[in-house]
């Protein structure tokens, strides 16, 4: 039996008869954030043991009665909270791979986000709020002429012109009262609110074969990440590095997700729904999660 980073107690009952309950686990998010074998995460070889373990991570999310079972019961448990709170819900297809939380804490130093309970993956309706809002800001700031150069600049740039929105500079502009009515006022705004949308994390909903699939980023220059971890690098990055590929888990293209996004109090008009469409073309335009830049994370509406 494979060793693991686990407590005393629990590797008693895995020695046991218990190993069985690890093979009969069907939590992802359990398997990998609290399973993973000592091999993969250190010693000689553990790139290869990291990757077969992966590959048979990857065999256990093949589409199954108990998996389809479980996400149809996340799902109807998701629609029912969505519908009370009169959101407005829309499905999307993801057209590459997607990796929420690369960047996440872990025994693999490599990350994903995965549901605690269900171990199914999941959108944050943080980071869904938070591509919206980018998506808004540079639709804005393009209708007010609001120059853009497309350098570091431009984050200086759109956070005044965030500011000026909740401040009411700019509600002469369509769409500019919409937006400080979804995203809230500044805390010292005459009367600060708090916005009125709520996004809720996209739910799972299938996809034609195994949800995740493994991928490889090789970095070049190791010696000159490794300096830079307390600051500024300090190694010069140079061919001589021997590349170090990294395998990790992500979902596979073709997943189909679901989102929606709700309102606080009295419904609005217009607010509601430009909510609900800078969600579903952000998602198509910028992408969500990690190496949106290399086309990750990219979505579309179903046919």
């Amino acid at each position: 039996m494979s060793k693991y980073a686990i407590p005393s107690d629990t590797e008693r009952v895995l020695a046991g008869t218990g190993a069985r309950l690890l093979d009969e686990c069907r939590n992802f998010g359990l398997l990998f954030h609290r399973y993973v074998p000592l091999a993969a995460i250190d010693g000689e070889g553990k790139e290869q043991e990291r990757k077969e373990w992966y590959k048979a991570l990857v065999g256990r999310s093949t589409p199954s009665d108990d998996l389809n079972a479980l996400i149809n019961a996340t799902v109807g448990r998701w629609n029912a909270m969505a519908k009370a709170g009169n959101a407005k819900r829309f499905k999307m297809n993801s057209t590459s791979r997607l990796i929420v939380g690369l960047g996440g804490k872990g025994p693999l130093e490599i990350g994903i986000t995965l549901d605690p309970v269900t171990g199914l993956p999941f959108i944050p309706g943080s980071a869904l709020k938070g591509v919206a809002r980018s998506y808004a800001l540079y639709v804005l700031a393009e209708a007010a002429k609001i120059k853009l150069d497309g350098t570091a600049s431009d984050n200086d740039t759109l956070k005044n012109f965030d500011e000026a929105l909740l401040k009411g500079t700019y509600d002469a502009l369509g769409g500019a009262a919409d937006y400080r009515l979804i995203f809230g006022t500044l805390p010292d705004a005459e009367i600060p609110s708090s916005g009125k949308a709520i996004f809720y994390d996209a739910v799972f909903l299938g996809r034609g074969g195994p949800i995740f699939e493994l991928d490889v980023m090789t970095p070049h220059f190791k010696g000159w990440y490794n300096s830079g971890n307390s600051g500024k690098p300090s190694d010069p990055p140079h061919d001589a590095d021997s590349p170090n590929p990294v395998t990790f888990l992500t979902v596979g293209a073709g997943a189909q997700f679901a989102f929606a996004v709700g309102w606080r109090g009295e419904p609005h008009p217009t607010a509601h729904q430009f909510a609900r469409e800078l969600l579903e073309v952000a998602l198509q335009d910028f992408g969500i999660g990690s190496k949106t830049a290399a086309g990750y994370g990219a979505f579309t509406p179903p046919k």
